[in-house]
């Protein structure tokens, strides 16, 4: 089972929530010593965050994605899941502010947030597929959930390649020149807008005066 699925199945886990967000849950659930939740990191790709409660104060700690397809608290152990992780902590503060005693689990029917990279990457590994192995229906489904880790990694390192921004291997003279112009392609749209929707201004028509 690919770690994203794992993952999405713990009831504490809120997927792509930001900090604050994550302190306003722990506030709703009380704030006890120990409360804590697992959320997706927004700077580390495939990485987590854990928000902890104690002493009325939320802590925040990355669990960092390794190249070996392990996770780990910065300067901590490693372990083969996130899950690992919280469970080392649950018997061992090794570096926490407390021990992990209880989590915060999502309110009822809510599902963890997915954010814009998610959206992109299913969509990616399903063009993927079908282009690649020409598969559809069923056969395309089973190729996915077979090959999920793999297909995550190659759309991890080449997610921006689908991006308008990315012009691919071009000189510094060609970026520079690229980035002018559409300077001053936005300059001119701009004064133009600011023209035309100045009061007692009116645009010209063509043709000769009356």
């Amino acid at each position: 089972m690919a770690m994203a699925d794992v993952v999405n199945a713990l009831p504490f886990f809120y997927g792509n929530i930001a900090r604050e967000e994550a302190e306003d849950y722990l506030r709703q659930a009380g704030m006890s010593n120990g409360l804590y939740l697992l959320r997706q990191s927004r700077n580390y790709l495939g990485g987590f965050a854990l928000s902890v409660a104690n002493a009325k104060h939320c802590y925040h700690y990355t669990i960092e994605k390794k190249p070996n397809e392990t996770y780990a608290i910065a300067g901590g152990k490693s372990y083969r899941s996130p899950v690992d992780v919280i469970d080392h902590h649950s018997q061992e503060t090794d570096g926490l502010v407390c021990l992990l005693k209880k989590p915060c689990n999502r309110p009822k029917n809510m599902q963890p947030k997915v954010g814009p990279f998610e959206d992109l990457k299913e969509k990616l590994i399903r063009e993927y597929v079908k282009q690649t192995w020409n598969l559809r229906g069923a056969a395309l489904e089973q190729a996915i959930i077979s090959q999920r880790p793999q297909l995550e990694k190659l759309i991890a390192t080449t997610a921006h390649e689908s991006m308008p921004w990315f012009h691919g291997a071009i000189s510094r003279e060609e970026s520079a020149a690229r980035v002018y112009f559409r300077a001053r392609l936005m300059f001119v749209h701009y004064t133009t807008t600011k023209v035309l929707s100045a009061p007692n201004v009116t645009a010209p028509l063509c043709g000769p005066a009356m």
